[in-house]
Formats: C-alpha cells, structure tokens, sequence
C-alpha cells in the first residue's frame, strides 16, 4: 500500500510538473503571437494581425486551461498525500492501542 501510494504521489507530482512546462510554453508562444501582431500593425496589415492576435489568445486559452489542470493535479496529490498520512497515523495508534490490551 505504501509503495503504491508513493508511487502515485510521483506520478502526480511529474504529471504536474510537465504540465508547469506546457504552460510556460504556451504563455511563451503567446508572446510571440503578440510581438507578430505588433509587426504586422506597425506596417500596417491588420488582416495579418488579426490571425496573430486570434492565435496570442488561443495561446492564452491553452495556458489557462494548462494552469487549471496542474491545480486539479496539485489538489489531487494534496489529498492524496494527506489520506495517506491519516492511515499512517491510524494504523499506528490501532498497533499501540492492541499492544496495550
């Protein structure tokens, strides 16, 4: 039961870690997506810009979403981590509560 919980801990914790990952990208290609926007303003094609600015914001969307998930992931983990310290320290008072009968 340890071992398995650990391991699902683990996996929890790299699944939001790369999820972490997934979001700082998003937000950098965001960025991009803006500064191309700002280009094609500047010289003045706005039908350019208006494709960069739709994908600065689908970027934006992703990375939000990214976020939202690693929270879910986090809070999982959290819980998870927490159930297993609580069955932990029942188990341990069910051993000393036995030892004394």
């Amino acid at each position: 039961l340890k071992r398995r919980m650990e391991e699902q801990l683990f996996q929890l914790k790299l699944t939001s870690r790369m999820l972490r990952r997934e979001q700082y990208r998003a937000e950098k290609r965001e960025r991009a997506e803006r500064g191309r926007c700002a280009q094609a303003l500047k010289r003045g094609d706005i039908e350019r810009a208006r494709v960069h600015a739709e994908a600065a914001l689908r970027w934006r969307a992703q990375a939000l979403q990214m976020l939202r998930v690693q929270s879910k992931a986090c809070e999982c983990a959290v819980n998870r981590c927490c159930w297993f310290v609580f069955a932990i320290l029942a188990f341990r008072f069910y051993m000393q509560t036995v030892a004394l009968l």
